[in-house]
């Protein structure tokens, strides 16, 4: 909805590009998830190079580095009220209640996985701290 609502925050010209950017990267990100959450993916996915399959914690890794957490909360609430402040036909029987659903969906898969993003960072700085700290003690 956020690409055909001509009065979206997206509406001119160089914000579009932006949300092309940042909703291709959106799909890889909400794909990666998907391949932490299944032992077998259920369904073919579209967005992932087979490397990046292989690691999907590298593809939230790399999208959290590109993009803040209160960054993707202010683009998912322009793709809410881009979803529900569209004036013409929702294509494919899309209503705002799903805009608002959507949204509460993917807030919820984001801010998840910045949990698990935070985590992992953290668990980086102490085994490398750790690290540190025990050869000190060798050198000691």
């Amino acid at each position: 909805m956020a690409v055909i609502n001509t009065q979206s925050p997206y509406s001119d010209g160089n914000s579009r590009e932006i949300l092309h950017e940042f909703y291709d990267q959106l799909l890889a990100f909400i794909e990666a998830l998907y391949v932490i959450s299944e032992a077998t993916p259920k369904i073919s996915l579209t967005y992932l190079t087979a490397g990046q399959q292989s690691n999907p914690f590298g593809v939230i890794n790399q999208f959290f580095q590109q993009f803040s957490i209160d960054y993707l909360r202010r683009e998912l609430a322009d793709f809410l009220e881009a979803g529900i402040g569209y004036e013409g036909n929702y294509p494919n029987g899309f209503t705002p209640w799903q805009a608002w659903m959507s949204y509460n969906h993917l807030l919820c898969l984001a801010e998840s996985a910045y949990q698990l993003y935070i985590n992992q960072q953290i668990q980086f700085v102490t085994n490398t701290l750790s690290q540190q700290t025990a050869e000190l003690v060798e050198v000691d």
